[in-house]
């Protein structure tokens, strides 16, 4: 996802709403430019929630400032009385604060798909490598557990960004002929990862998490990144049919394609419009749309939002599983059985 995708997936909405084309209150959104890629990338979709004059929200992609302690967390405790209790995304044993909606499934539920597909499919002896990252760790470790609690067998193998030999270890785990290999870290070691495994002589299942949906990843492995299987909580412009009306107003708009997550900043932007306009109220404050956010749902152009009352976590659908095939990701659903 590059910086730009959020603000100007966003954009579009708030222009909507201020045309009268969605119902909501006009001035009510504020847009966040993504200062990095990967910032970007880490939660986008999270909709936080100010208490400042004339907004009624932000929306934007929480990074690492919204971790306990951090920077932006801070401000609003200084500002607002809360407490900085919000857990950046990619920390799953976390928890998120009253001012904060997750608009997207965490990492760890990005595995079910996985599982489903592992099941289908009768395989076992999964070999599940991590980075060494936490990202790796914990997005790997919700499949790992689901796994063995099915009575499958599991080879962990840790394969850190800095490693020299990841070419031996994938010839390692080539030989063990594993029923499927999972990679859980970004994009960069997932490549490089790939070609190991791909000169080693693995031709099974091999697939990958959100961080691996990245053009990037096709153009580092190559053709070694052929027949990957990715899963990730974006809907793709370029192949999800459901955001074809989106991606083609984009275009139109932008003269150019709209990136990753660009519809589902798009949707955060209708959500809040929605749930203001619900209100029927001229000015409309952080403190009412809050509750009114987090018990209503919402059908957008990349999929269908629903949040749990009580902590403002994601419940509604939104996993899209894709295979790598001709250097682009093709869609193919989004339930695993099904693949």
């Amino acid at each position: 996802m590059r910086g730009e995708a959020g603000r100007d997936g966003g954009r579009p909405g708030a222009e909507d709403v201020r045309a009268g084309e969605r119902e909501g209150v006009a001035g009510a959104v504020r847009h966040t430019r993504f200062r990095s890629d990967d910032q970007a990338r880490r939660a986008a979709g999270r909709v936080r929630l100010h208490a400042r004059p004339g907004q009624g929200a932000q929306v934007g992609s929480a990074g690492p400032d919204t971790a306990p302690g951090g920077a932006g967390t801070g401000r609003l405790d200084r500002r607002h009385g809360r407490a900085p209790a919000v857990r950046e995304q990619r920390h799953l044993d976390g928890h998120l604060s009253r001012i904060f909606l997750c608009a997207r499934p965490n990492d760890a539920m990005q595995m079910l798909p996985v599982s489903q597909y592992l099941g289908a499919h009768g395989l076992d002896d999964i070999a599940l490598v991590d980075n060494g990252t936490e990202y790796g760790r914990q997005a790997t470790r919700f499949l790992s557990e689901a796994l063995r609690g099915n009575g499958r067998t599991v080879r962990a193998e840790t394969v850190r960004t800095d490693a020299r030999d990841v070419g031996a270890v994938a010839a390692r785990i080539a030989a063990g002929r594993p029923g499927a290999v999972v990679h859980g870290g970004d994009w960069q070691d997932a490549a490089r990862f790939a070609r190991a495994l791909s000169a080693a002589g693995y031709r099974g299942p091999r697939i990958a998490t959100q961080a691996v949906h990245d053009p990037r990843f096709v153009r580092e492995a190559g053709a070694a990144a052929e027949g990957w299987l990715v899963v990730s909580t974006s809907a793709d412009p370029a192949t999800v049919p459901s955001v074809r009306r989106f991606a083609t107003a984009f275009r139109r708009r932008f003269g150019a394609a709209p990136p990753l997550f660009a519809a589902e900043a798009y949707d955060a932007v209708g959500l809040i419009s929605a749930c203001a306009g619900g209100l029927g109220r001229d000015r409309v404050t952080r403190q009412d749309l809050l509750p009114v956010l987090r018990t209503n749902t919402f059908k957008g152009v990349s999929r269908s939002y629903a949040f749990e009352p009580a902590n403002g976590m994601y419940a509604g659908t939104g996993v899209f599983i894709y295979r790598v095939e001709r250097g682009r990701f093709g869609f193919l659903g989004m339930d695993g059985r099904r693949v």
